[in-house]
């Protein structure tokens, strides 16, 4: 049964009104039934008693269709938009990074590599500034489609804030990750309204099990502001495995 937790505020005042009168209509089948079954009356059985089976089962029936309908057609859309940013149909901070663990962990017990790659449209303060917030926005809308495009399922791609974005790539080298940000890069330049990005790309390899997801991230944000520096649009490998944080478990660094 969906909980309150499960959708926004403002539809809770409806769900719970839906669900008060479930339980009163509950009750009501209940006590007819009963009513009819003789527990309140001294009414004959046989007929009366399937009469009171079939009155139960059919109230049943109609709070798990209500059920039903109501995690479908309610909660699951309250649910995706609360998860995907609306403007490139990505995912949001908070599912992106339930999503990337999943993977994170998953390719850590299988000792396949882990690569991240941490982006950042180039000059988007600039493109906001000289041509307003739409063409940002649309740039934004251009971008996401484009990463949907070429992101396998297997992988997780979401915006994490403003211009920046994270793919983590399960099971892909550094080299693949590479030169299919490469393509992406040549997509975004040579389409009607052009622009570029820079990336950092860091790979966590199978027999570095100290690495954290957090070390992972912290090396792929490291080079991709190693490519700002360089000149912008461009992809920087991280030169080295992700060095595992020092700092207690409390006081590192936790994305």
């Amino acid at each position: 049964m969906p909980g309150f937790d499960d959708v926004e505020p403002p539809l809770r005042p409806r769900l719970g009104r839906l669900w008060l009168s479930e339980v009163v209509v509950l009750a009501a089948l209940v006590g007819t039934s009963r009513l009819l079954a003789g527990w309140w009356l001294p009414l004959p059985g046989g007929l009366l008693w399937r009469l009171s089976a079939a009155v139960g089962s059919l109230g049943a029936l109609l709070l798990l269709v209500d059920h039903v309908l109501v995690a479908r057609y309610v909660v699951a859309p309250w649910r995706r938009r609360a998860a995907v940013d609306p403007l490139t149909g990505l995912l949001r901070p908070e599912a992106f990074w339930a999503a990337a663990c999943a993977v994170w962990d998953g390719n850590r017990r299988a000792h396949r590599p882990c690569t991240f790659a941490f982006i950042d449209l180039d000059d988007f303060k600039r493109v906001n500034d000289t041509a307003g917030h739409a063409a940002g926005d649309a740039v934004l809308m251009i971008f996401g489609g484009l990463l949907r495009a070429v992101v396998p399922r297997s992988d997780v791609v979401g915006r994490l804030g403003g211009e920046e974005f994270g793919w983590l790539l399960g099971g892909a080298s550094p080299v693949s990750a590479q030169t299919a940000l490469e393509r992406l890069l040549l997509r975004c330049r040579s389409g009607a309204r052009t622009f570029s990005f820079s990336a950092g790309v860091a790979t966590a390899p199978p027999d570095a099990p100290d690495v954290t997801l957090g070390d992972l991230v912290a090396a792929a944000e490291a080079a991709c502001y190693a490519a700002k520096r360089a000149g912008k649009g461009r992809i920087v490998v991280a030169p080295a495995a992700p060095q595992p944080d020092p700092r207690p478990p409390e006081t590192a660094r936790r994305r």
